[in-house]
């Protein structure tokens, strides 16, 4: 179990309390962050604020393995931190770059919802044209029809009335109703 002045100074060079207030930052501003990942502190700063306990050769014998294991517990809390701290920040820029994709995505969506109603918009009018088209054909082939039999008709009324003045001999012949047909196709 750690005394309260061990907890105090393992507290202070571990970047939270103390040596924290000392660098401008609070308790708080360790935890997960995902709007600043610069909240956190390096681990220069974190072995910067520190009590420098650097040992001399002499005082290294002396040095207790307590001591050299929260030495290093510290150092890893550290590493783990700016470890974290990297890793919240690729995940930010990961998600920011999925923000733009999306956002692309969605442009070039509404452009081809754009395009896609253009065409609908023409296909609508080609068959609207195609459809009147179709209608003035067929009634331009009933007039056809209708016009040949006032042909014939007028060909059989023709041949059947002799022509004055002439003599049987003399009569032109008609021509044939392909003849006329012809001439109107």
């Amino acid at each position: 179990m750690l005394s309260l002045q061990e907890t105090l100074d393992l507290a202070s060079s571990t970047g939270c309390g103390g040596g924290a207030r000392d660098m401008g930052m609070d308790i708080i501003a360790c935890g997960f962050t995902p709007w600043g990942p610069e909240s956190c502190p390096t681990l220069d700063q974190v072995l910067a604020s520190s009590p420098s306990t650097m040992p001399t050769p002499a005082a290294a014998e002396d040095e207790d393995p307590d001591d050299e294991e929260r030495r290093r517990r510290q150092k890893r809390k550290a590493s783990n931190r700016l470890s974290a701290q990297r890793s919240r920040a690729r995940k930010q820029q990961r998600l920011e770059e999925l923000r733009a994709a999306a956002a692309t995505l969605r442009d070039e969506r509404r452009e081809l919802e754009a395009r896609a109603q253009a065409l609908a918009r023409h296909d609508h009018a080609v068959r609207s044209h195609n459809a009147r088209l179709r209608a003035e054909a067929a009634a331009l082939v009933r007039r056809l029809r209708d016009a040949r039999g006032s042909i014939l008709a007028l060909q059989q009324l023709a041949r059947g009335m002799p022509r004055p003045g002439a003599g049987a001999a003399a009569a032109v012949p008609m021509m044939g109703p392909l003849g006329l047909a012809s001439l109107m196709t």
